[in-house]
């Protein structure tokens, strides 16, 4: 921005690399502050969960077409499979519901050099309660049972080489797994 501000860059390609870099960095800052924002609502107790009636396989659908511009970037297939037939509507926070599979899909996308990130659906019609299950497998680099059982403490991740090499701040499982549990679920 300084070099910009100061006028010393009069060639618009090196501008535009410029401003490409204070764009990027402005989306990683934002993205911080919210998780920031969201863990600090979660820890006082302040979550908001707004129950209506949602399409969840359109909001998986939507997940996973704007997901794929990622993965494309990345060269690796993201797969949508519905492995039962759900009802039209499900009662759940349609904004949590997106927030997890984001950040659940993002994380395979991120951590997978080659391959395939899938995302699958089934529901569970119970007595009492119905549930909507949704699995996200990737072809990565994978985890130990230790690293595993790690991930959702905030500011945690695999371990710091990890954090070297891919970035991150260890803040979305622990939001996504609050969310679930919010919502009467879990990760797992």
């Amino acid at each position: 921005t300084e070099v910009l501000m100061r006028g010393h860059s009069n060639d618009p390609v090196e501008s535009k690399r410029y401003l490409g870099t204070i764009a990027s960095s402005g989306k990683h800052l934002l993205g911080l502050i919210n998780d920031i924002l969201d863990l600090s609502k979660v820890e006082a107790g302040k979550i908001e969960i707004e129950t209506l009636p949602c399409p969840a396989h359109q909001i998986v659908q939507e997940v996973v077409k704007v997901m794929g511009v990622k993965a494309k970037e990345k060269n690796i297939s993201l797969e949508f499979v519905a492995l039962d037939s759900m009802p039209e509507l499900v009662l759940t926070d349609a904004g949590k519901i997106r927030q997890i599979l984001t950040n659940l899909v993002g994380n395979s996308i991120k951590f997978t050099e080659s391959g395939v990130v899938k995302l699958s659906t089934r529901y569970k019609l119970q007595k009492n309660k119905s549930r909507l299950i949704i699995e996200v497998s990737d072809t990565g680099i994978g985890m130990t049972q230790e690293q595993a059982e790690a991930v959702f403490k905030p500011f945690v991740q695999a371990d710091s080489s990890i954090t070297r090499r891919f970035g991150g701040t260890g803040l979305g499982l622990t939001i996504s797994k609050r969310f679930a549990e919010a919502l009467g679920g879990d990760i797992t």
